[in-house]
């Protein structure tokens, strides 16, 4: 009797599965026919709290695909209750039905909310951990919301850098072009920077409550080379991981 209510077991597993995937593959060959409402109709029948990531994904893409979903706070929560989310998390982050792009100015109270969640989750990546993080502040300084400053004190960054630019960057050579501060880390006199005049090493003043540091003063020259520098201080050999959180194309040396 047990062998049989075990293979009825993994039979019926099997048949679910199978049932799934061509529920699956019709919504596929809806959209790719051009039949949004169909498709949106069989993918609303997807269960967000049985159906695996491929589902909960395919619901999502089917409903942007038919009215320009922005997201809801379901999808994110049934996400992160699934074997591996957190590689699908790290990847989709930007999406406005996750977090949004904060270059596009995703700033509200719905992803702040879907954001807020995330952040009281475990995660085994350290990298997205970190992120999660960082987007959590972020957005709650946006925000302005109250008690900010306890955020910060999670997100490990280097904050004593110095800094020094703009150099000229004249038909995007610039970053092939070796400038004094790549040779001479320390210089009384500054650097000639040609048309933006002597420049020399400098701290710049930091908010007590931004684990980041930020240079939009050098933007006010225009497209250009700048550096950054500092120094670290190691007791004994170690493997570190650095992350670089930069927009722009980037040199680095150690």
């Amino acid at each position: 009797m047990k062998k049989f209510l075990g293979l009825f077991f993994v039979i019926l597993i099997g048949f679910t599965a199978q049932s799934q995937n061509k529920s699956y593959q019709k919504i596929w060959e809806l959209l790719i026919n051009n039949n949004r409402k169909d498709a949106v109709e069989l993918a609303d029948k997807i269960d967000d709290k049985k159906a695996d990531i491929q589902g909960l994904l395919l619901k999502v893409l089917t409903k942007i695909e038919n009215e320009g979903f922005t997201g809801d706070n379901q999808f994110v929560q049934e996400l992160v209750k699934r074997p591996d989310f957190e590689y699908y998390l790290y990847a989709l982050m930007n999406e406005r039905f996750v977090f949004g792009n904060p270059i596009d100015h995703d700033f509200n109270k719905y992803i702040n909310k879907r954001i807020d969640f995330c952040y009281h989750q475990n995660y085994k990546l350290p990298v997205l951990r970190d992120i999660i993080g960082y987007r959590n502040f972020l957005h709650k300084k946006i925000l302005r919301e109250e008690g900010v400053e306890k955020y910060t004190s999670k997100i490990h960054t280097i904050k004593d850098w110095q800094f020094c630019g703009v150099f000229e960057n004249l038909n995007k050579s610039g970053l092939n072009t070796v400038y004094p501060p790549e040779k001479i880390a320390y210089s009384k006199n500054g650097y000639n920077a040609n048309s933006n005049g002597i420049i020399n090493w400098y701290r710049p003043t930091l908010e007590k409550a931004d684990p980041f540091v930020f240079i939009q003063n050098h933007s006010e020259y225009g497209d250009g080379i700048s550096y950054a520098q500092t120094f670290i201080e190691n007791d004994k050999p170690r493997d570190v991981l650095i992350h670089l959180g930069i927009g722009q194309a980037t040199k680095v040396w150690l």
